[in-house]
């Protein structure tokens, strides 16, 4: 299982990048997918669980793809930013809030506030 301070690491890295990158979509596949690899291609090959490889979500570029990673019960909003920039938060339905997060894109401030969830989530139960 992935740690809670791995997703606040790459919420971090997700928060402070300036345009959408391959190599921050392969970061987050590789969070979720626990113990996959991947390869410069951005073809991430899940071992035992999935035999044939696929191609990396583009979280950072997409909102249909950040979406995807909201946890479930979840509900998220995004709007512009008061200093720039764009805002997201992520909340789940059985009470957890979480603070708004900045990025340079709604889907990079989307993709940061879901990895966020995940880490709270995590520190609640572990």
């Amino acid at each position: 299982m992935t740690s809670e301070n791995a997703y606040r690491d790459l919420a971090d890295r997700v928060e402070g990048a300036t345009v959408a990158a391959l190599v921050l979509d392969e970061a987050v596949g590789l969070v979720f997918f626990d113990g996959a690899k991947t390869d410069v291609t951005g073809i991430i090959q899940i071992g035992q669980i999935e035999r044939r490889p696929f191609r990396v979500p583009a979280y950072s570029a997409s909102l249909d793809a950040a979406r995807s990673l909201v946890p479930e019960p979840g509900k998220w909003s995004i709007t512009s930013g008061t200093r720039g920039g764009w805002e997201a938060a992520v909340w789940l339905v059985d009470g957890l809030a979480l603070d708004w997060r900045t990025a340079a894109t709604p889907a990079l401030a989307l993709t940061a506030a879901a990895l966020r969830a995940h880490a709270a989530r995590i520190g609640r139960v572990g």
